[in-house]
């Protein structure tokens, strides 16, 4: 529903590279990016993809907030 939030957490630690996580973000080949990592960018992607706004809060391990829009 449109106003909606979905919050992730966890989405910049853990066994993550944060440096592979940008590159890939960024549209870069990163061939040694692990599958935590790639699965970690999916994800942003698809909600940086959606309508609405996506913000990530770089504290603890990072959160993930995204307000949907129709």
């Amino acid at each position: 529903h449109e106003g909606s939030l979905v919050v992730a957490d966890n989405v910049l630690g853990g066994p993550i590279d944060r440096g592979a996580v940008r590159a890939l973000l960024d549209g870069e080949s990163v061939p040694e990016a692990d599958e935590a990592s790639r699965g970690i960018v999916t994800y942003l992607r698809h909600v940086r993809d959606r309508p609405g706004e996506t913000v990530l809060v770089p504290f603890g391990e990072g959160l993930s907030v995204t307000r949907i829009a129709d």
